[in-house]
């Protein structure tokens, strides 16, 4: 799944001969575009996907997220996050994970977003979720992008009150 442009090619071929892919040939392409870092055509993908009226995965909003990261397009990645959001709203996907909400924080940390970070941390926990060591240490890295001391230092104080999920 490393080729993205011969998985992008078959891709198109199908869809020029009227064969309409399926969510399992997107996640193909979106593995892809997670492993050669190109995360803006990953979340094209994605919202192609959604327009054919198909429901991805999770792991590929993940891998989105993960791949805009790579490629410092945050506004892609965290368009992602809102449709996964979005469809967990309308019941069209089961509950989010750790793992989607930390990539989410991850892009919020990237900009420096301390208290977009810091909000996604508490809607894990309001979710019923145990946010794990690699969330926290997320949302830490964001509070050191902004500068953001103190928020740094409650952040260390719940850590070391709760302790951390399994995740």
């Amino acid at each position: 799944a490393g080729d993205v442009s011969g998985c992008v090619a078959l891709l198109q071929s199908m869809l020029d001969r009227g064969v309409p892919p399926s969510a399992g040939h997107y996640s193909i392409v979106v593995a892809a575009c997670k492993k050669a870092g190109q995360g803006r055509l990953a979340a094209r993908l994605l919202k192609d996907a959604l327009a054919a009226g198909l429901v991805p995965p999770e792991e590929d909003f993940v891998a989105t997220m993960t791949a805009c990261m790579a490629e410092s397009a945050s506004n892609e990645g965290i368009a992602a996050w809102n449709r996964l959001r979005a469809l967990k709203a309308e019941g069209a996907a089961p509950a989010l994970s750790v793992k989607a909400y930390t990539a989410a924080m991850a892009l919020k940390a990237m900009v420096g977003n301390a208290g977009g970070a810091r909000e996604l941390l508490d809607m894990m926990e309001e979710a019923g979720l145990s946010p794990d060591l690699v969330a926290f240490n997320t949302v830490m890295r964001a509070c050191a992008k902004a500068k953001d001391l103190p928020a740094a230092e409650v952040l260390l104080m719940r850590l070391r009150r709760g302790g951390v999920g399994a995740g």
